[in-house]
């Protein structure tokens, strides 16, 4: 986005900016007891028998990185590689540095980062998003949240609209469709998670997102090694393996977004 109004001699590609934002990997593993793997003698058993102890794996992988989608906070972002992605906790603020590119410099602060503590409502809602994104070209389409404050706000809803349609799925959003509850208030769709940190308000407008798998490492199972049968004196009997993902999650215009800190 421009930094600073282009005048006179000034060329307009001189006041951009950019960020690099490199790939976040995961490693979560999998185990199995060996006895398992001798009791399972019919070679289905065994197949059954590694399917669950995968599907187990990406269970707890997906785990985590629901919550790093929020939290996420890499150590060290000069890194070519980060231990965490940029969550939105970090993307949606007012100061701070993303990928070597410094907001406060650069003039680009989000203005919907609220630190207070806010009693949300209905019309929070409504004025967070025509005071800052309607204004800088943008439009809240979607407000995440837990499942606390989602459960008020439906009750306010129900009350003030008298009905309320609420949806338990929507096959027409992202590309696989959304499988939550949720309920729409003047073109903007109010839905929970349950990895939503507590007290926290997300309003995004959600053509400035971009959540990106890298195609190498994309839940990539290993190879499964016999530990007990390879490993060295006192290794666990066990077999063992690892799924493996790199991904990133990158918002081009964060101004675009808001973020209460302290809601309820």
């Amino acid at each position: 986005d421009g930094t600073t109004a282009s005048t006179g001699a000034s060329r307009s590609d001189d006041n951009y900016g950019s960020a690099y934002i490199s790939w976040a990997t995961r490693e979560q593993p999998i185990s199995i007891r060996n006895s398992t793997l001798r009791k399972a003698k019919a070679k289905f058993q065994r197949a059954n028998v590694y399917e669950m102890a995968i599907k187990r794996a990406i269970r707890e992988m997906n785990n985590a990185l629901a919550t790093d989608l929020y939290t996420g906070s890499p150590t060290d972002q000069s890194l070519e590689d980060w231990d965490a992605p940029l969550g939105l906790q970090q993307w949606i603020r007012t100061t701070g540095t993303i990928g070597g590119w410094n907001r406060t410099n650069a003039g680009l602060d989000s203005a919907g980062y609220t630190t207070a503590a806010t009693n949300i409502t209905l019309t929070t809602l409504d004025d967070a998003n025509i005071d800052g994104p309607v204004q800088k070209g943008g439009n809240i389409d979607l407000w995440i949240m837990p499942p606390t404050l989602y459960k008020k706000l439906k009750k306010e809803a129900q009350v003030s609209m008298q009905t309320i349609v609420v949806q338990n799925s929507s096959p027409e959003i992202g590309q696989v469709g959304f499988l939550k509850e949720y309920f729409m208030y003047n073109g903007m769709m109010i839905t929970f998670d349950p990895f939503a940190p507590a007290s926290s308000l997300f309003g995004l407008d959600t053509s400035s997102w971009l959540f990106e798998v890298s195609g190498s490492d994309n839940w990539r199972v290993g190879k499964f090694n016999d530990i007990g049968e390879d490993g060295p004196p006192g290794s666990q009997d066990i077999t063992a393996s690892k799924i493996r993902t790199s991904f990133r999650l990158v918002c081009e215009e964060p101004w675009l977004n808001v973020q209460y800190t302290t809601a309820s």
